[in-house]
């Protein structure tokens, strides 16, 4: 492998868990041309200030597990996002509910409506 090639891999490998050359091919494009290599990674950077406790927690998981921050970091987004996504899009729903920007609608309504009491 090309020494520019072996760098690429191994700045990305550090960026998303152990190197894996297959892992790498399918997640980045390398484009050779007689003179320059060119990396393009489709990901998005992204800076968080963390606590120092929270810091401490995360190296020792990452240490312990031989797995990277970035790779906790995306887990923990991952997981985390639908429920943050339902607490707070439910929040803006109450909100507008009690301005009365949104129609409600009670069960019985909602029953009669849908032909189910019977």
């Amino acid at each position: 492998m090309p020494e520019k090639q072996r760098y690429a891999l191994q700045q990305y490998s550090e960026l998303d868990g152990p190197a894996d050359q297959s892992n790498f091919r399918d997640r980045v494009f390398l484009r050779y041309n007689e003179y320059v290599y060119s990396l393009e990674i489709f990901i998005m950077a992204t800076s968080v200030r963390l606590a120092p406790e929270t810091e401490q927690r995360l190296d020792f998981l990452a240490l312990h597990t031989g797995r990277t921050k970035a790779y906790y970091l995306r887990e923990i987004i991952e997981q985390g996002i639908e429920d943050m996504e339902d607490y707070y899009l439910a929040a803006d729903v109450l909100e507008r509910v009690r301005k009365g920007q949104e129609q409600v609608h009670s069960s019985a309504e909602v029953r009669r409506d849908l032909g189910l009491d019977d």
